[in-house]
């Protein structure tokens, strides 16, 4: 049986060392000495793993406020895994609040924006491109993973509910009902869920997701100052006879994207 502290553990590794090798695997070694921003930088485990590449400032910009003394927090969690932050860690890494649309920087003042993870919660995506055209120096470049896109079978973010493409069929109000039968399940096995969780965070979450797929986010993209000089997608192999019929193959498939964009 998977715990809440192995849950934890596994989230702590993979955020903390899988991602910003994967990263450098996409854009190459080129993060040294860089001002960084992480647009929807949670709680902010990658941040710290990012700091590894030689990053010279790494703004975490999210719009949940993280508290003074988030930080000290950060690195207790992460030496519980036995990580441990560099020691000049305080100076390198800043967390920073914004209302979903504004960033709170400086036009021109970061070399290198990132994200992972983050696009498909962000509801204004044109004005976020313009942001990121305004605080971003002209030679400097933008580095967005998405996963999941909507439409894809992961796109939920529900994984409490087995039935493939649920989502794109049910009501939210079907989908709450769905989530109560799940908790109902679970206890009646005597196995401890944590409700408020599942019904108030991760639904509510659900109910918030913009419902892109890769091909909405593309536009998008030609339509802003950026172009995509590298992409991948990244796909498994499914059963698109699941999904219902009006969805394009390329809306199910693509469970997410990379992209690097230059101007």
């Amino acid at each position: 049986m998977t715990t809440n502290d192995d849950a934890d553990k596994e989230w702590v590794l993979t955020h903390y060392y899988n991602v910003p090798r994967e990263t450098l695997e996409f854009c190459g070694d080129v993060f040294h000495n860089k001002i960084v921003l992480d647009i929807g930088c949670g709680d902010g485990i990658t941040d710290a793993g990012l700091l590894n590449l030689g990053i010279k400032k790494l703004y975490g910009l999210d719009i949940d406020n993280k508290s003074e003394g988030y930080l000290q927090h950060l690195k207790k969690r992460l030496s519980y895994r036995g990580i441990y932050m560099p020691h000049d860690f305080n100076s390198r890494l800043e967390f920073l609040n914004y209302d979903g649309l504004t960033f709170p920087l400086q036009d021109n003042s970061i070399d290198i924006i990132f994200s992972w993870s983050a696009f498909e919660h962000i509801y204004n995506i044109p004005r976020i491109f313009k942001e990121m055209d305004r605080i971003l120096n002209k030679d400097g470049f933008c580095f967005i993973q998405v996963f999941p896109w909507y439409h894809s079978k992961y796109g939920a973010h529900l994984d409490y509910i087995k039935e493939p493409f649920f989502h794109l069929r049910d009501s939210d109000q079907q989908v709450e009902a769905k989530l109560k039968e799940y908790i109902l399940n679970e206890l009646e096995k005597g196995i401890s869920v944590d409700v408020n969780f599942i019904l108030n965070y991760k639904f509510n979450q659900y109910k918030l997701l913009n419902r892109y797929s890769a091909d909405m986010f593309y536009e998008d993209i030609k339509r802003s100052p950026f172009k995509v000089i590298k992409a991948e997608t990244i796909s498994y192999t499914e059963n698109p006879s699941l999904a219902p019929k009006e969805y394009r193959l390329s809306e199910i498939m693509i469970s997410g994207t990379k992209f690097l964009l230059k101007y």
